[in-house]
Protein backbone atom coordinates (compact mmCIF):
# COMPACT_ATOMS: atom_id res chain seq x y z
CA UNK A 1 0.00 0.00 0.00
CA UNK A 2 1.23 3.57 -0.80
CA UNK A 3 1.96 6.11 1.96
CA UNK A 4 0.44 9.00 1.02
CA UNK A 5 2.40 12.43 2.40
CA UNK A 6 0.64 15.42 3.19
CA UNK A 7 1.79 17.91 0.40
CA UNK A 8 -0.69 21.16 1.68
CA UNK A 9 1.39 24.34 2.63
CA UNK A 10 -0.17 24.14 6.09
CA UNK A 11 2.62 21.37 6.33
CA UNK A 12 5.96 22.44 8.00
CA UNK A 13 8.59 21.61 4.77
CA UNK A 14 10.83 19.82 7.16
CA UNK A 15 7.96 17.00 8.24
CA UNK A 16 7.62 16.22 4.52
CA UNK A 17 11.27 16.04 3.91
CA UNK A 18 11.62 13.77 6.97
CA UNK A 19 8.91 11.65 5.68
CA UNK A 20 10.67 11.28 2.56
CA UNK A 21 13.84 10.81 3.80
CA UNK A 22 12.36 7.77 6.46
CA UNK A 23 10.48 6.50 3.19
CA UNK A 24 13.32 6.36 1.08
CA UNK A 25 15.99 4.54 3.46
CA UNK A 26 13.16 1.80 4.16
CA UNK A 27 13.76 1.09 0.37
CA UNK A 28 10.44 2.73 -1.28
CA UNK A 29 10.26 4.98 -3.90
CA UNK A 30 8.95 8.51 -3.89
CA UNK A 31 7.00 10.06 -6.47
CA UNK A 32 6.98 13.92 -6.43
CA UNK A 33 4.98 16.86 -8.58
CA UNK A 34 7.20 18.98 -10.49
CA UNK A 35 6.67 21.56 -12.74
CA UNK A 36 6.62 19.72 -16.21
CA UNK A 37 5.54 16.23 -14.31
CA UNK A 38 5.88 13.67 -11.89
CA UNK A 39 9.86 13.51 -10.36
CA UNK A 40 10.85 9.59 -8.94
CA UNK A 41 12.83 9.31 -6.32
CA UNK A 42 14.54 6.31 -5.07
CA UNK A 43 18.01 5.43 -2.88
CA UNK A 44 20.73 4.65 -4.80
CA UNK A 45 21.64 1.03 -5.07
CA UNK A 46 17.76 -0.01 -4.41
CA UNK A 47 16.39 -2.23 -6.93
CA UNK A 48 12.68 -1.03 -7.51
CA UNK A 49 10.79 -3.81 -8.65
CA UNK A 50 8.34 -1.98 -11.61
CA UNK A 51 6.25 -4.96 -14.34
CA UNK A 52 7.03 -3.88 -17.21
CA UNK A 53 4.49 -2.32 -19.63
CA UNK A 54 3.05 -5.47 -21.96
CA UNK A 55 2.46 -3.53 -24.90
CA UNK A 56 3.13 -0.13 -26.26
CA UNK A 57 0.98 0.88 -28.69
CA UNK A 58 1.91 3.68 -30.77
CA UNK A 59 -1.28 4.17 -32.84
CA UNK A 60 -5.09 3.36 -32.19
CA UNK A 61 -5.37 -0.12 -34.13
CA UNK A 62 -1.59 -1.68 -33.15
CA UNK A 63 -3.32 -3.69 -30.01
CA UNK A 64 -5.80 -5.48 -32.54
CA UNK A 65 -3.18 -5.79 -35.18
CA UNK A 66 -1.15 -7.78 -32.98
CA UNK A 67 -4.17 -10.24 -32.33
CA UNK A 68 -4.71 -8.82 -28.63
CA UNK A 69 -8.03 -8.35 -27.06
CA UNK A 70 -9.64 -4.76 -27.27
CA UNK A 71 -12.62 -3.54 -25.45
CA UNK A 72 -15.86 -2.55 -27.28
CA UNK A 73 -15.72 0.92 -25.40
CA UNK A 74 -12.12 0.84 -26.99
CA UNK A 75 -12.85 0.41 -30.37
CA UNK A 76 -12.76 2.98 -32.84
CA UNK A 77 -15.24 2.57 -35.42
Amino acid sequence: MPIVIDWSPAVDPSDVVREVRDVLAAGAAVVLPGDCGYLALWRPGTRVELTPPALLAWGPDDAAALGLPVPPARARA
